[in-house]
C-alpha cells in the first residue's frame, strides 16, 4: 500500500500543478470592479495621499466600522475586504487571487495533517495524497471560479471563510485527539474562531453547528475543558455580527421577509437534495478509496451508530444554506461555491465512514494491496475521471478554442487561448487612463469589460449614478461620471 500510495503522491502532485498554473496565469489579468473599488476606496486614498501603511490600515478599519454601522455585521469580512492589494496598484489584486487559491490549499491541508493527527499511523505519502485529492476536488469541481478567486470581495468572504473554518476546526479536531495542547495555541486558535465568526453569514452559522458538536464530544469525552474557550470565541464573533446595527439596514433595503419556520424546513430540505445534485463529486470520491482503506487499516475505530455522521452532516449543509433562505432569498455563485467546498469535505468523510461500517460488519481485513489490485484500482479511478469528464459536457458543442465544459478549469484554459481574458484586462487598462484623462466630464462607453471568468455581470451598471459606477470614477477619476455598456465579452 505504501508504495503504490507514493506513485499516487507523484501523479497527484504533478495533477494539482496543472490545475493550478491557468489560474495563476489567469490572476495577472484580474482588475477591480464594484465592491473591490467601493470597500477599499478610503484604503486606496490613504495611501495615495500619505503613503503610509498605518494609516491605509486605519483607513480600512475605519470603513469596516463604518459598513458594520450601516450595512452588515460581518466586521471581520469588512475589513479583510477593505484592503485588497489593489489599494497600491490596481493590477496587484491578481496577486489576491493567487493568495486565495494558497489559503483554499491550505485549509485542505490543514484537513489531511488533522488526520494524521487522528490516525496515529497514517503514513507521510496518505496524508500528501489526501491534502492533494482535497485541493483537486474543490478545483476541479468548484461551479465558478470568477466569484470565489477571482473576484477579490468574493473570495475574501467566502473562500477565505471556508479555508480558515478548515484550518480552526481540523486544529480543534487534532487537539481534542492528541494529549497536551499549548496554551499559545489556544490562543491562536481563539483568533481564528472570533474571525470566522464574522466572515460570511454560511460559514458562521455552519461553524457554530460544527462547533456545538465539537463542544458535546469535548465534554462527553472528558477532554480538557479549555479546548472550549476556541468554540467561546466562536459563539461571541458570532453575536458581534448578529448585533450589528447596518444588518437592519440591509434588510430593508433587500425588502425580503421570510419565515423562520419556511426557511428552517427549505435549509433541510434543500441540503439533502443537494447531496444528490451532482453525480461528479460521488466519482471523484472513488479516487479516495486508498485513502480510506489506509486509514481503515490503520485505526481501530468501531464504526458504530452508521446514522450519525451523515445526520451531523445534513444539519451542517442546512447551517450552509439557512442564512440565504432566511435573509436573502436569492442564489449567487458564491453561495454555491460556499456549499460546494463543505460538500467537498463532508462527503469523502461520509462515504469513509459507511465503508468502514459495512467492512467492518464483513468482518473484513485489509492487509495490503497486491499488484492486480493495484492494477485495479487505477483502472477504476481512471474510468471515474473519463466518465466525470463526459458529465460535464452536456450538449457535446465542440469548437477549436471553445469546449462547451461545465469544468472551470477546462473553460479558464480556453478563455486564456483565444485571448478573451487578455482582452478584458486590456480594455479595462484603457477606460482607466480615459478617465484619468478626462476629469470633470461625462463619459458614456460601451467598451465591453464584463469577461465570463474574471468578473460578476453585477459590478458595473448603466445608469451614471449608481455606486458601482461612482466608485470607479472616484477610484481613478475627478469629479467625473460614467455610463457602463453592460455587454461581455463576446463568447
Amino acid at each position: 500500500m505504501e508504495r503504490f500510495l507514493r506513485a499516487y503522491r507523484k501523479v497527484l502532485m504533478v495533477a494539482l500543478i496543472f490545475m493550478a498554473l491557468p489560474i495563476m496565469v489567469a490572476s495577472f489579468y484580474a482588475r477591480p470592479l464594484g465592491d473591490d473599488l467601493n470597500m477599499s476606496l478610503e484604503a486606496a486614498r490613504a495611501w495615495r495621499e500619505t503613503g503610509s501603511v498605518g494609516q491605509m490600515l486605519v483607513a480600512g478599519l475605519e470603513s469596516a466600522v463604518y459598513y458594520y454601522r450601516t450595512w452588515s455585521g460581518l466586521l471581520a469580512y469588512m475589513f479583510v475586504g477593505a484592503l485588497p492589494l489593489s489599494v497600491f496598484d490596481p493590477k496587484l489584486i491578481g496577486l489576491n487571487v493567487i493568495m486565495s487559491l494558497g489559503l483554499l490549499l491550505w485549509g485542505a491541508w490543514c484537513v489531511a495533517r488533522c488526520l494524521k493527527t487522528v490516525c496515529k499511523n497514517f503514513s507521510k505519502a496518505a496524508a500528501s495524497c489526501t491534502w492533494m485529492l482535497l485541493g483537486l476536488m474543490m478545483l476541479l469541481l468548484m461551479p465558478n471560479y470568477c466569484e470565489s478567486l477571482f473576484w477579490y470581495s468574493g473570495a475574501a468572504s467566502y473562500t477565505w471563510g471556508s479555508a480558515l473554518q478548515m484550518a480552526v476546526f481540523a486544529a480543534l479536531i487534532a487537539g481534542c485527539c492528541g494529549e497536551n495542547v499549548k496554551t499559545a495555541r489556544i490562543v491562536l486558535w481563539s483568533i481564528g474562531a472570533f474571525l470566522l465568526g464574522s466572515m460570511n453569514w454560511q460559514v458562521t452559522a455552519s461553524s457554530l453547528v460544527i462547533g456545538g458538536a465539537l463542544a458535546v464530544a469535548i465534554c462527553c469525552k472528558r477532554r480538557p475543558k479549555r479546548l472550549l474557550i476556541p468554540l467561546l470565541c466562536l459563539l461571541a464573533g458570532a453575536v458581534v455580527a448578529v448585533i450589528a446595527p447596518g444588518n437592519t439596514v440591509r434588510q430593508e433595503a433587500m425588502n425580503f421577509d421570510a419565515s423562520l419556520v419556511d426557511a428552517f424546513f427549505f435549509s433541510f430540505l434543500d441540503s439533502f437534495t443537494y447531496l444528490f445534485l451532482d453525480a461528479r463529486p460521488f466519482l471523484f470520491t472513488m479516487l479516495m478509496v486508498p485513502i480510506f482503506l489506509e486509514v481503515y487499516r490503520k485505526t481501530d475505530l468501531q464504526y458504530k451508530h452508521a446514522l450519525w455522521l451523515p445526520a451531523l452532516s445534513v444539519c451542517i449543509l442546512a447551517a450552509v444554506r439557512f442564512p440565504l433562505e432566511y435573509q436573502s432569498g436569492y442564489w449567487a455563485a458564491r453561495h454555491t461555491n460556499t456549499c460546494f467546498m463543505a460538500l467537498c469535505l463532508l462527503l469523502p468523510v461520509n462515504a469513509f465512514w459507511c465503508m468502514g461500517w459495512v467492512l467492518k460488519r464483513c468482518n473484513a481485513r485489509i492487509e495490503r494491496f497486491r499488484p492486480g489490485s493495484r492494477r485495479g484500482a487505477a483502472i477504476a479511478m481512471a474510468c471515474a475521471l473519463a466518465l466525470i469528464g463526459v458529465l460535464s459536457v452536456p450538449d457535446m458543442a465542440f469548437s477549436p478554442l471553445r469546449l462547451r465544459c461545465t469544468l472551470q478549469p477546462v473553460k479558464l484554459v480556453s478563455h486564456l487561448l483565444d485571448g478573451q481574458i487578455a482582452q478584458f484586462a486590456e480594455n479595462y487598462d484603457q477606460l482607466v487612463a480615459y478617465v484619468q484623462a478626462h476629469p470633470g466630464e461625462h463619459i458614456i462607453t460601451d467598451t465591453p469589460i464584463l469577461e465570463d471568468m474574471m468578473t460578476p455581470t453585477a459590478q458595473i451598471a448603466v445608469d451614471p449614478a449608481d455606486w458601482r459606477n461612482t466608485s470607479f470614477c472616484e477610484y481613478y477619476g475627478e469629479n467625473c461620471t460614467i455610463a457602463f455598456g453592460t455587454e461581455p465579452l463576446e463568447q
